[in-house]
């Protein structure tokens, strides 16, 4: 089960690094990058991994 969450994380880290380089070209703003950590912390505290 824990590889499976790691694969999960790593496709949502690549989707959400992909994202801010779309975004960063429209709006440029460091904030989106504190919203990402923000969105990975929230998401690995509800799958349970420490």
């Amino acid at each position: 089960m824990l590889v499976l969450d790691l694969v999960v994380i790593i496709c949502v880290v690549a989707i959400m690094i992909f994202l801010t380089q779309v975004v960063a070209e429209k709006w440029q703003s460091t904030n989106l990058y504190v919203v990402h950590f923000l969105l990975i912390h929230m998401f690995i505290t509800n799958r349970g991994v420490v």
